[in-house]
């Protein structure tokens, strides 16, 4: 017999926030030592690829906690004069990429995360190349999860294919399988410590915040 569809998603739910607990709890539970080396080895992996020489506008993040720092990727690409964009959650549902330069000012959101304090110039989803997404787990699918607030998923939906979406990871945070919905987003790579992870023929949807 075929379980009632708000039973199924009741169960993705769950399992869902069962496995953010577990991976939060895995991600903090790093050292700062070893995150910093893994934040210059994730870097170099990315620097290396194809993907981000071609890219000239690409959204980064500010990291949160324990999350993998992209602040060593972020020097170097604004030495190489590549464009940049950081995420802002302008209200309950809406996320926003500025484009930003040296010495830009950022404060905390009421979310917790720090971003840009102004608000222009803008880049639609659709215009950047490249998207680095931070995640709280991943696997090899493409599938990611979040944080649950569905901000990056809104704010691509609808772009297909663009822009190319790569995972910013601890190779730790890798697991076998993730719940998807069908508006999830998948990526196209992840990036770890250990290197790039290239997804094949990511599916059109895929999981994450």
């Amino acid at each position: 017999m075929t379980a009632p569809v708000g039973d199924t998603l009741s169960d993705s739910a769950q399992r869902k926030r069962a496995l953010r607990l577990s991976l939060l709890r895995r991600r903090a539970a790093i050292v700062p030592a070893r995150r910093a080396a893994a934040a210059r080895r994730a870097a170099a992996a990315l620097l290396r690829s194809r993907e981000l020489r071609r890219a000239r506008r690409i959204a980064v993040y500010l990291a949160q906690g324990a999350e993998l720092d992209p602040a060593p990727l972020l020097r170097t690409l604004r030495r190489r004069g590549k464009r940049l964009y950081l995420p802002v959650v302008v209200d309950a549902r809406r996320m926003i990429f500025v484009r930003i330069g040296a010495g830009f000012r950022s404060a905390r959101c009421r979310l917790g995360f720090r971003q840009p304090l102004k608000r222009r110039p803008r880049a639609r989803p659709r215009g950047l190349h490249l998207l680095l997404l931070p995640l709280v787990g991943f696997a090899a699918d493409g599938t990611r999860l979040g944080r649950g607030g569905g901000y990056y998923d809104r704010a691509l939906a609808g772009t297909g294919r663009r822009p190319l979406r790569i995972g910013y990871a601890y190779a730790c945070q890798r697991v076998a399988s993730l719940p998807r919905e069908c508006w999830d987003r998948p990526l196209h790579a992840v990036a770890t410590e250990r290197g790039l992870l290239r997804i094949r023929r990511p599916p059109a949807t895929g999981g994450g915040t």
